[in-house]
């Protein structure tokens, strides 16, 4: 077994173990390949959410198989930064490349799911869609990033684009 897949594995046990019971709450796609980053709330035994990482990341490959956030990833572009903890049922977070746009992720019912603005609505978020081309040595330039989510209230859906003059 190769040192990475190890390590990869180890993550997943270890970031699995302090889940007792996870919930889907949105997903980042992008204009590169068909995978997409999945965010879910990490739960504990209670039903609250876990400590300390409240919220996972990771992605979703096109086949349909999982894998983890590397570390850069993770630190430049999906990771997920905790911003305050509110209660067992309550964190506001941010994720590092959208750090203008705080996400709060609450318990409402039964379940859990991340409020953001979109268009200046507090709106339920369910997707986010960024369009990128590589440069040379292969790093990703942003050239506009899609909110997509439903209002609170009403839930009727709700866009927003930021181009690359707002990112």
């Amino acid at each position: 077994m190769s040192l990475t897949l190890l390590c990869s594995v180890l993550a997943a046990s270890i970031c699995n173990a302090a889940c007792d019971k996870i919930e889907p709450l949105f997903v980042i796609e992008h204009s590169k390949n068909g995978n997409a980053v999945r965010y879910e709330a990490c739960l504990s035994e209670d039903g609250g959410l876990s400590s300390p990482e409240p919220v996972i990341s990771y992605w979703v490959l096109e086949d349909g198989q999982r894998e983890e956030l590397n570390s850069i990833e993770r630190a430049r572009a999906y990771g997920v930064v905790v911003l305050e903890r509110k209660g067992k049922d309550v964190v506001r977070i941010s994720i590092v490349s959208l750090k203008s746009r705080e996400i709060t992720v609450e318990k409402t019912g039964t379940k859990y799911a991340a409020f953001i603005l979109i268009n200046g609505r507090e709106c339920i978020l369910e997707r986010v869609f960024i369009k990128s081309h590589d440069l040379i040595f292969g790093l990703p330039v942003v050239e506009y990033i899609d909110l997509f989510g439903k209002t609170k209230e009403e839930g009727r859906r709700v866009t927003e684009h930021i181009g690359k003059a707002q990112l």
